[in-house]
């Protein structure tokens, strides 16, 4: 991920498909994970995930996703999208709200009244994320 797509000073990234009004969608960091991003910008400079210097492949980053599986002792086998389930369910079981985890997914909703009339700003979808507990390590 570039780093002209997050967003420090408010702890956002713009990313996936723009929405039909072509705006991008912007999703929150969770705050368990701002330090890992900025020792990540700061180590790899213009880029998120990066050797020498250079973005990597998703094939490259397919393979340390694997090795970090491995390294977990997940030994049942996921792939990088597995990872959006994982929050999504996450995100349910912890009660956020349907419309903000369609936002933060970039699942486009099937109802007009949530597509017209139901907006959630950046601090509903923060509040959302921030509802996973995350391990602090």
């Amino acid at each position: 991920m570039p780093i002209e797509n997050i967003n420090l000073s408010d702890w956002t990234f713009k990313g996936g498909i723009k929405t039909a009004a072509s705006k991008d969608r912007i999703v929150p960091i969770h705050s368990a994970i701002r330090d890992m991003v900025t020792n990540r910008i700061s180590e790899n400079g213009n880029v998120l995930f990066a050797e020498n210097g250079k973005s990597i492949s998703n094939l490259t980053l397919t393979k340390h996703f694997k090795n970090a599986l491995s390294a977990a002792g997940i030994t049942t086998y996921h792939t990088i999208h597995d990872c959006r389930h994982t929050f999504t369910s996450l995100l349910d079981s912890a009660g956020a709200n349907p419309i903000c985890i369609d936002r933060l997914v970039g699942h486009a909703s099937k109802s007009i009244t949530s597509k017209t009339y139901t907006h959630k700003d950046i601090e509903e979808l923060r509040a959302a994320v921030e509802l996973i507990k995350a391990p602090v390590h």
